[in-house]
């Protein structure tokens, strides 16, 4: 009865606690060393003057740990001279956001990549992202050189203004294709590629949608054997993109939420393109955290491409952060379906996580019947290493079993699947 009684009392109390207002007189931001102290005062939901609750203040760490910036988040409250009015001191301590990784890997046809990778995920200290990849193949171990790529990308949100998105992004290098007939190689074509593309859109809060522009051209040069029809195409496409997302970062690499995202593609011959189609593109993820640290996460994924010369435009599905099992790309089509499962768990205090993961997916070509029965599988499990001081800084080992061809792929990154 004593504990009944002093629940119903100390329960209103707590509750008022924790609405209890107050005027914040002063905000200051310790520890930020890149990180520009304007783009933190513009993710904060409160502003020096605003009355205040102890769910402002959570709402605002929150919104700084999604950033993926900072190693520590904390918020010290003390009281001013003004009766009824508080400062808060935010200290923070910043990953480190620049990673250069070199890429090295190996295909099942011997064919072997090598180049660098350099990301910055504070580019001008305002969490813009850079990725910029250079590397060339060689096939056969290094014996016949197949063509080098680099590409450029650049993601902002926070560009000119507040939640204006603005992503160019530019590509180009060369590439052997070869022509098979009855298993035997006939001909050679080097195919020299071009592409960039421009993204604009607007964040409104857990709301973001935009458009973009792309360009692709496609050069082929005849190197031997059979002379095949093989002709240089131009794709061009104006897109619509727009995406929901209310995903929460809980720290130790587990999140919570859900998002989901729709993109349309229009290629016609109005912008110059060889091609006159249309291509949807849906995913939705959901991460639901479970008991100590773990974390069940899914994403399911449809594609759809209608109108004329489609296959310069189809869809794909294979590889290690898409159909794992299976070389990457391996099926192409004008509609695609991919469903991703993992179980995420910790193995240790601080820096091993686990993963256990079924996959499945298709791309059906034009013509055949799309059938939920022809979905290629692959099951596995996969080691992770978190490494918090690092702006994504997750390795990933995955060893993946191929159920229809009953055969076994091994893949190393960074970064989760999804």
């Amino acid at each position: 009865m004593l504990f009944l009684i002093t629940a119903l009392v100390l329960t209103p109390l707590t509750t008022f606690a924790s609405n209890f207002k107050r005027k914040v007189a002063k905000i200051e931001v310790k520890g930020n060393k890149r990180t520009k102290t304007r783009f933190i005062m513009e993710e904060l939901t409160f502003s020096p003057g605003d009355q205040i609750s102890d769910e402002d203040i959570e709402n605002s760490r929150q919104q700084l740990l999604n950033l993926e910036l900072f190693s520590k988040i904390e918020f010290k409250e003390t009281t001013t001279e003004i009766e009824g009015t508080i400062s808060i001191k935010i200290i923070l301590k910043e990953k480190w956001s620049i990673l250069p990784l070199p890429i090295i890997s190996r295909t099942s046809d011997a064919d072997v990549r090598l180049g660098l990778r350099y990301e910055d995920f504070n580019l001008g200290g305002r969490g813009h992202y850079l990725v910029v990849k250079v590397y060339n193949n060689w096939a056969n171990d290094l014996d016949d050189d197949l063509g080098g790529y680099y590409s450029a990308t650049v993601e902002t949100t926070n560009f000119l203004w507040h939640d204006l998105i603005f992503s160019p992004a530019f590509t180009k290098g060369k590439s052997l294709e070869e022509k098979y007939s009855e298993g035997d190689l006939i001909s050679t074509y080097q195919d020299t590629q071009e592409s960039y593309s421009i993204k604009l859109g607007k964040e409104f809060d857990d709301l973001a949608f935009g458009i973009d522009y792309t360009s692709r051209r496609n050069d082929y040069t005849y190197l031997s054997g059979l002379t095949q029809p093989l002709f240089d195409i131009v794709v061009k496409s104006f897109g619509f993109f727009s995406t929901y997302s209310k995903v929460n970062n809980l720290g130790s690499y587990t999140y919570e939420g859900y998002e989901f995202s729709f993109y349309t593609s229009v290629y016609n011959k109005i912008l110059g393109s060889d091609v006159n189609a249309v291509s949807y593109n849906a995913v939705f993820s959901q991460f639901i955290p479970l008991d100590d640290r773990k974390n069940f996460a899914y994403r399911l994924e449809g594609t759809l491409v209608t109108g004329e010369k489609v296959e310069d435009v189809l869809t794909s599905v294979g590889g290690s952060t898409s159909l794992r099992g299976y070389e990457s790309g391996e099926f192409e089509g004008d509609r695609m379906l991919r469903f991703n499962t993992e179980y995420r768990v910790p193995l240790t205090d601080n820096y091993w996580g686990g993963v256990a993961f079924i996959d499945a997916g298709n791309a059906w070509q034009e013509g055949s019947s799309m059938n939920v029965g022809d979905l290629n599988w692959g099951v596995g499990f996969g080691l992770r290493l978190f490494i918090k001081e690092l702006v994504q800084g997750i390795g990933r080992a995955d060893f993946a079993y191929n159920v229809s061809q009953k055969s076994y792929k091994s893949y190393f990154g960074v970064r989760h699947t999804f």
